[in-house]
């Protein structure tokens, strides 16, 4: 919430102005009212892994194991909660695979929902049985209505 009432176009014309080189507020509009925090709407995140060390070969059958079955049991540690078995599956979109048996990136697009959310590294950990060797860079956030669309939040 804003101390003192501005447009949309003065808001984003004051941010840009304190935001670095190279980031840009494209576009603003001004929400009234109740509205949903955005983590209640989104409901996909994209996300890609960097993967090395070597062991790869098979990563194209893992990942096509992984989207054919309907439930790939996952236990997920938590020091403190304790053990919890998610179904890794449900929480998964959609995965892409380019590398070879010493590299490569698989993108992933993640499912956000109500009983919670697939972490990336539980992915990447479930397809090489480590998440050590890895970079993973979130690389979007969207909300994907009923019929599939998706949108930028």
């Amino acid at each position: 919430k804003l101390k003192t009432e501005m447009t949309a176009e003065d808001f984003a014309e004051k941010f840009n102005a304190a935001l670095p080189k190279g980031i840009r507020i494209n576009n603003a509009r001004v929400v009234t009212g109740k509205a949903k925090p955005l983590q209640a709407v989104i409901n996909r995140a994209e996300y890609e892994a960097e993967i090395t060390g070597g062991g790869l070969a098979s990563m194209p059958a893992k990942v096509d194991e992984l989207l054919k079955a309907e439930n790939i049991e996952f236990v997920r540690h938590n020091p403190k909660k304790g053990d919890k078995t998610i179904n890794l599956r449900s929480g998964i979109e959609s995965l892409h695979w380019r590398g070879d048996e010493t590299s490569g990136r698989l993108r992933m697009s993640l499912i956000f929902g109500a009983s919670g959310s697939v972490k990336p590294t539980e992915v990447v950990k479930y397809l090489t049985g480590d998440a050590g060797d890895c970079v993973i860079v979130r690389t979007g956030l969207f909300v994907v209505d009923e019929k599939g669309k998706r949108k930028l939040p």
